[in-house]
C-alpha cells in the first residue's frame, strides 16, 4: 500500500517562486511497468519529477538542485495552521512538456557537462514518447509523425551514449538504448549492430524484444514488461488481495488453534 508523507516546499533557484511536491512514507513494486525506451513506471511507489518548470518564471530546474524550504505541518491539534503564512496556497511542481524540454537543453540551464545533457535528453526522449504509451498499434505499420525537434534530440542523445556520457554503471545499457533510439528512427541495419554488442543473460529479454520488432520493421514503442492496466485493479492486486489473503490465513491459524484447544 502507497502511504503519502508531508508535502515538501522547495524555492525555484532561478526566481525563488515556492512549490511544493509530495513524498512518501511507503509503497510497493508490485505495480513496475517497462517500456522498450527503458522508462520505467511504478503505479504504487511514484516519484515527483527530475526536471521541473516553475509556475512563475517558467524556467526548467533540477528538482535536486532547489531549495528546501521545509515540509508541510498542515495543522496541529488544536487546528491552528503551523505552516509560514507565504506558504499558503503554494502550487504543485510541474514537469515541462516536450518543447520545454528542448528550450530548456538548449539553453543550458539543465547543466553544461555531458553527463546533465544526457540526462536531460533522456528524460524529453520519454516525454515524446509518453503520449504512446497506453498504445498498442498493429506490429509494422506506420509509426506516429517525427518533429525535427524530437529528431535532434534522439540523434544527439545516442551521440552521448556513444561516446560513453550518462551515470549507468551498466556497461551495455547505452548500447540497447541507442537500439531502441535507431529502432524508433526507422534504422534497423544500425538498431541491428548495437544489439550485438549486447550479450549479457540480463539483457536477454530486452534484447530478444528489440531483434523481433526489427525483424518486423516495427519503430513503434512497446512494453518490454507489464502490461497496460488500471490504478484500480493494481490497487486490487498489491493491496487489497494480499491483505484479504493475510485474513484468511489469519482466521484458518485461529481456527486451528481452536480446535486444538478442544481436543
Amino acid at each position: 500500500m502507497t502511504t503519502s508523507g508531508p508535502d515538501r516546499i522547495i524555492a525555484c533557484p532561478n526566481c525563488g517562486h515556492l512549490a511544493k511536491h509530495f513524498t512518501l512514507l511507503s509503497g510497493n513494486t508490485c505495480s513496475r511497468r517497462v517500456w522498450t525506451d527503458g522508462k520505467q513506471e511504478l503505479l504504487m511507489l511514484p516519484s515527483p519529477p527530475a526536471v521541473v518548470q516553475c509556475p512563475q518564471c517558467r524556467k526548467c530546474y533540477w528538482l535536486a538542485e532547489a531549495e528546501e524550504m521545509g515540509e508541510d505541518s498542515g495543522q496541529n491539534n488544536d487546528g491552528a495552521v503551523t505552516n509560514p503564512p507565504n506558504w499558503q496556497n503554494v502550487p504543485s511542481v510541474e514537469e515541462p512538456v516536450e518543447e520545454a524540454f528542448y528550450r530548456a537543453i538548449d539553453s543550458g540551464c539543465m547543466g553544461t557537462n555531458d553527463e546533465h545533457e544526457t540526462h536531460a535528453r533522456l528524460l524529453a526522449w520519454y516525454k515524446s514518447n509518453d503520449a504512446y504509451r497506453e498504445a498498442n498499434p498493429e506490429i509494422g505499420s506506420p509509426g506516429p509523425p517525427i518533429s525535427e525537434q524530437r529528431r535532434s534530440n534522439m540523434e544527439r542523445l545516442g551521440l552521448l551514449l556513444a561516446a560513453g556520457a550518462g551515470d549507468n554503471d551498466d556497461v551495455e545499457w547505452p548500447a540497447l538504448i541507442r537500439a531502441e533510439l535507431s529502432r524508433e528512427l526507422g534504422d534497423f541495419d544500425a538498431a541491428r549492430v548495437w544489439l550485438g554488442k549486447v550479450t549479457s543473460v540480463e539483457h536477454d529479454e530486452f534484447r530478444q524484444k528489440l531483434t523481433y520488432l526489427c525483424d518486423r520493421r516495427d519503430v513503434h514503442l512497446r512494453f518490454l514488461s507489464g502490461k497496460p492496466t488500471s490504478t484500480t485493479s493494481d490497487a486490487w492486486c498489491c493491496c487489497v488481495l494480499p491483505a484479504a489473503m493475510a485474513i484468511v490465513v489469519i482466521g484458518s491459524i485461529f481456527l486451528l488453534l481452536r480446535w486444538l484447544v478442544w481436543q
